[in-house]
Parts: C-alpha cells; structure tokens; sequence
C-alpha cells in the first residue's frame, strides 16, 4: 500500500510565517533596545570624561594666575604693580587662533555666549631649560624671566592661557586654549568637544567681606581684586539619542543669579532646534580661590 507524503497546509504555513516573524521583530526590538542603551551609557560616560577633565585643566591653570617666582633675582629690582592682572574675562566672546591675544575677539553667539577667561603667569627655570613647574594650559612648561629691567619686557616674559569655546570642521562647539608659545608667537589647542556653554563668573569682595560673583562686565576696573573664579560648563553628547520628553531649562549658576544681561547662563532647551534637543546633558562647575593675589 502506497503512502503520499503531505505538506503543510495553507493555514498552517501562515501561521508558522507569523510565529517566525513575531521572532524575528521581537529579537530586531531587542537588539536595538540594547544598542540604544549602550550608546546612552558610552555617551554618558564620555560627556563625565570630557567635563571633569576640561574643570581639572581649568582649575590647574587658574591657580597659577598671578604667580610671581620671588627667588628669581629680576624681581629685586623692579617694582611689579603695574603688571597687568593675572586674571582676566570677557563675556561673549571668542579669538582667532593665531592672532595676538585678544585682537580679534568677536561676539560668541554659536557658543551661547560663551565666555573667555585669561590667565597670566610667569614661569620658572632658567629660560633655556625651564623646570616643568609651570605649565600653560596647552601643557607646555613656560621658563622664569630673565635679567630683564623694563616692566614692559616683564610682561612679554609672562605665560599666558586663554581659554574659549569655538566650532571645530564639523561645527560641534570644542573648548580651546589659546597660549603664548615660547617663539613668541601665539597657537591654540583643542581640549574637549561638547561644550555647549562655558561661562565664568568672578568674586569680589564686599563691604561684609564675602564674596560677591559677577561676571566680567560687572568686574569693571576691579580685576586686580577678583579673589576667586566660578566656573560652569554646560555639556552635550554626540548623539541624539534622547526620545521626547519635556525640555529642560538649564540654569548654569543656579535659580539664584539673576542677570539678564549675561548672555548664555541660562539655556532653555526648547529654543534649540529640534535635532539638538535629543542631545544627553550634564552641568559641571566649580569654584576656584586665587591662591596669588595681584595687589
């Protein structure tokens, strides 16, 4: 007796189809829920990275403002009052790589406003082999003055760091330090990218002897008496990977600073284009005492 074999009937077959593509979607949602979620925590962590090591560089370098080797014989000789302050800051601005100083600042409004906070220093060691105890924030050691006597060449031997926020070829918003090289002339270097806002404010005692933090148009003439220095950084991610949500206001000095006039200290995220809502951010600051004064 003969026996046919039998296939699968239409029924059954679409139901095999169904069951395998349920399967299938299931195993795509799964894949992507777990991309989604690494590329939130590698993002994550690279804003943490970015953010504590541009506070670490900014902290270091805003220590050695004023510095003043008193063991260099040059000093004995010369009064250093009228030196400029060691602290320096300029709301909404930025500068050309490679121009002198602050020559070509122009208003920063890619960058939120972003601020320019300028350090001056001199070195240590002989100018032919300095001792690697000052570094400008490029990470370079600046050498001592040397037996120079005209306040003026005093000046030009000061290292200088001067940091600010500028796009980088592919318009992502990167913190810089623009520094005085050892030739004389001036460079710049990337140190994060992210930075959606830098913003800096300085304190200035009052008549209780605490500390009032203004930013650097209400400094005034007052630099030399900035004791301290209030730094904020507004961070982003590389990725839009933020799904909705209500937008977040970012206050970068917190509720209690109130000053209209300091453009980018608040950052409303619903007044970002659309894309750059779904960027990940965090906000890290900081506040820094001048260990050297420049009275």
């Amino acid at each position: 007796m003969h026996r046919y074999q039998q296939g699968l009937t239409l029924i059954e077959l679409m139901i095999a189809m169904a069951l395998g593509t349920g399967v299938v979607l299931a195993a795509v949602a799964l894949m992507q829920a777990a991309r989604s979620s690494y590329l939130s925590v590698a993002d994550s962590a690279q804003v943490q990275e970015n953010g504590r090591y541009a506070l670490d560089l900014i902290e270091r370098s805003v220590r050695q403002a004023n510095y003043v080797p008193q063991d260099n014989p040059a000093f004995l000789r010369s009064g250093l009052e009228a030196l400029e302050p060691g602290i320096f800051g300029i709301d909404n601005a930025r500068v050309d790589e490679h121009s002198s100083g602050f020559s070509s600042r122009s208003a920063n409004r890619d960058a939120h406003g972003s601020d320019l906070l300028a350090i001056r220093f001199f070195g240590s060691g002989p100018r032919n082999r300095p001792d690697n105890d000052m570094l400008n924030c490029a990470g370079f050691a600046v050498p001592g003055p040397d037996s120079a006597t005209a306040l003026s060449d005093f000046e030009t031997m000061r290292g200088q760091s001067i940091f600010y926020v500028a796009p980088d070829g592919t318009n992502e918003p990167e913190l810089r330090c623009k520094y005085l090289a050892r030739d004389g002339g001036w460079s710049a270097a990337a140190i994060v990218r992210g930075v959606e806002s830098f913003q800096v404010l300085y304190g200035l005692r009052n008549n209780g002897g605490d500390l009032d933090y203004v930013s650097a148009t209400r400094v005034g003439e007052r630099w030399r008496e900035v004791a301290a220095v209030r730094i904020a950084l507004l961070m982003h991610g590389e990725r839009n990977i933020r799904d909705g949500g209500t937008p977040i206001v970012h206050r970068l000095f917190g509720a209690a600073y109130q000053d209209g006039q300091d453009v980018g200290a608040v950052i409303d995220e619903a007044k970002l284009p659309a894309p750059m809502q779904q960027r990940m951010r965090k906000l890290f600051q900081t506040t820094i005492r001048l260990r050297n004064s420049a009275r």
